[in-house]
């Protein structure tokens, strides 16, 4: 929720019922169809952060969590691509895979499945919105074209040999938090993760080499689905750029640049922030999409 220009989130407990109508659903205005579409499609950058997380600081993961929100994730896409508006096999694809993605949250006790990076660029936009008087698009519309761009990183960076581990999160200059967040820059920063020791480092990055085949080979599938999701969401009515939703370029590029320290919950963000490697990949990925 918005608290003061900030999003936060707050310790809920789990719905005893849910009923819905598919009928009902097929019905709602066409953009909210593509925005649940597109919330659901940032569950496979969710997934991949929750398994870059695993690799470097050690974060629990559970797969049987991840397969079953990527089944729902798939069954969504592949009737989405040929959608018609009051299509009720879609309409009931697209609710399920958002209750087994509430289910899948309800499990680990946090919302990792089901929330990664992408969410965090849409938080920021969010805010920033707030804080600039606009009228916000839907929640699920950033996720989904956020999601597209957080692929576009994973591509780059993991498409050759690991980098030098020539730095551990040197973390952006404060000036350039207080120019993105503005007022609520002091909240922010009391947000942010204690920093990592230089051994500590050290440790994660030996980690996440030792993973850099699996994420290698993840990477080298992310274009030929990007290319499907982006088809599924225009299918559906939705955008697939931030681009399409009124966002500028300044707002995108600080999005991609300071949306890791919306949360505490580490990311491709995060980890690029970290290696000092974010500002030039974000400049290749925009200017690539442009």
């Amino acid at each position: 929720v918005m608290r003061g220009g900030v999003k936060i989130t707050y310790p809920g407990i789990h719905p005893e019922i849910i009923a819905a109508d598919p009928a009902v659903l097929a019905a709602a205005p066409p953009a909210m169809l593509a925005a649940g579409l597109g919330d659901i499609i940032g569950k496979h950058t969710a997934r991949l952060d929750w398994l870059l997380s695993q690799a470097v600081t050690g974060e629990s993961y559970c797969p049987f969590i991840t397969g079953m929100v990527e089944r729902a994730l798939s069954d969504c896409v592949a009737l989405s691509v040929d959608m018609k508006p009051g299509d009720i096999a879609a309409a009931r694809a697209v609710f399920e895979a958002l209750v087994l993605s509430g289910l899948g949250m309800q499990m680990q006790g946090n919302s990792r499945p089901a929330s990664g990076s992408e969410h965090h660029i849409a938080h920021f936009l969010e805010m920033r919105d707030a804080l600039r008087g606009r009228p916000p698009s839907l929640h699920g519309d950033k996720v989904g074209a956020a999601s597209l761009l957080v692929m576009r990183l994973y591509e780059r960076f993991f498409q050759g040999d690991p980098p030098e581990c020539t730095q551990y999160f040197a973390r952006t200059q404060e000036a350039g938090i207080r120019r993105a967040f503005g007022p609520i820059t002091g909240d922010i920063l009391r947000g942010l993760p204690a920093p990592v020791s230089r051994s500590q480092w050290a440790a994660q990055w030996r980690g996440l080499t030792a993973r850099w085949d699996f994420f290698r080979a993840e990477a080298a599938q992310l274009p030929a689905l990007r290319a499907r999701y982006s088809a599924a969401l225009r299918a559906a009515g939705g955008a697939a750029s931030l681009n399409e939703l009124g966002y500028c370029a300044d707002d995108i590029r600080d999005a991609l640049l300071f949306a890791w320290a919306v949360r505490p919950r580490f990311t491709i963000l995060s980890l690029l922030e970290g290696l000092g490697l974010l500002a030039r990949l974000t400049g290749e990925v925009l200017d690539e999409q442009n």
